[in-house]
């Protein structure tokens, strides 16, 4: 016959115990949390999230570093907001690195909402991702090698559309039935701004979330966020800089005109060679395209990373610019990560 195990009387000293018990167990988030200094993100996150002045009268606004700290564990744990609210409050390894305790105040699914969108009103996600590279440079760490340039899918949810309501979006018009007042809440559930893509024989629907990569230490140091139907060369030049050196990327994005553009910029053009129909690549050219995917293949790294440490890339926004600034968060978060790695090699 089964036993069952029958819990026991809570005691006072349990919670306690339990506490000092995970004090001897460093997780990710513990070493994450020692390295960056929060502090230098406030000034930023200050200028979105306005306080309520006490003559207003009302409970005082939570810090704005803790709740961008929550914003950040969302997004690793691929959380919807009213499962961040439940998990903040009954995960003890997020309260270590929260700096909280059960006892304290914690924001509801409304409150992060809230915050969120304050963020990306102002643009302060960019901003962010923008201004760690000043923390990198005072980590003494430098971006100065070659660069890799490549673009990876961002899927969104489905718009079960029409062929004809796909047609007018992407003419810029709406569909007249989405305005109707009784399709409100229709309409505030369509993504009008993503766009469909074919990779693979399969199909996507969603955005691209453009990089270049630095080739020494896989940091991201920009990125730019298009439909998913821009091809990726489209934005090639809108990512590099003239003092990037040495450009590394897969064939597609090989073309005369835009090697011709990067020579103007003095950037070294090491661009996979093109196989065409009737026209193989010769075994030279292999040989070439070889030692040069030894180098472009470590931006696969940042996506496979980013796909398995840090939460995947799928995205639940609607609209461009929802998206776009949450598709730069997970590209500062990786940053974040991968720095911490550099430096401290764990």
């Amino acid at each position: 016959m089964r036993r069952t195990i029958k819990p026991t009387d809570p005691c006072l000293f349990d919670y306690q115990n339990h506490v000092e018990r995970l004090a001897g167990r460093e997780t990710a988030l513990d070493r994450l949390n020692d390295f960056i200094d929060w502090d230098f993100f406030r000034p930023l996150l200050r200028k979105a999230f306005k306080r309520r002045t006490q003559d207003r009268g009302g409970r005082s606004a939570f810090d704005e570093v803790f709740m961008f700290k929550i914003l950040i564990l969302q997004r690793i744990h691929d959380l919807s907001d009213e499962a961040t609210e439940l998990a903040v409050m009954e995960r003890l390894t997020w309260h270590r690195f929260l700096g909280v305790h059960v006892g304290c105040r914690f924001p509801d699914k409304n409150t992060l909402w809230d915050f969120k969108q304050s963020l990306i009103n102002t643009d302060t996600l960019t901003a962010c991702f923008e201004a760690f590279f000043d923390y990198i440079a005072s980590q003494g760490v430098q971006l100065k090698s070659g660069k890799i340039v490549d673009a990876t899918i961002i899927e969104v949810p489905v718009q079960r559309n029409s062929r004809k309501e796909n047609d007018m979006i992407r003419n810029g018009d709406v569909p007249p039935d989405w305005e109707k007042p009784e399709n409100t809440a229709k309409l505030r559930q369509k993504d009008t701004d993503a766009d469909w893509t074919r990779k693979h024989d399969r199909r996507y629907f969603g955005y691209k979330n453009h990089t270049k990569v630095d080739q020494k230490t896989k940091l991201i140091e920009s990125c730019v966020v298009t439909p998913a139907n821009v091809h990726d060369n489209q934005v090639l030049c809108d990512l590099l800089d003239p003092e990037d050196g040495r450009l590394y990327a897969d064939s597609a994005y090989r073309s005369d005109d835009i090697q011709a553009r990067l020579q103007k910029m003095g950037i070294q053009y090491w661009v996979n060679q093109r196989a065409y129909r009737n026209k193989p690549l010769t075994e030279a050219q292999k040989r070439t395209n070889k030692t040069k995917s030894k180098i472009r293949s470590r931006v696969e790294h940042v996506y496979g990373s980013m796909w398995t440490s840090l939460g995947g890339m799928y995205q639940r926004c609607i609209g461009f610019k929802r998206n776009a600034n949450m598709i730069m968060f997970g590209n500062l978060i990786y940053n974040m990560h991968r720095l911490r790695y550099i430096q401290q090699g764990t």
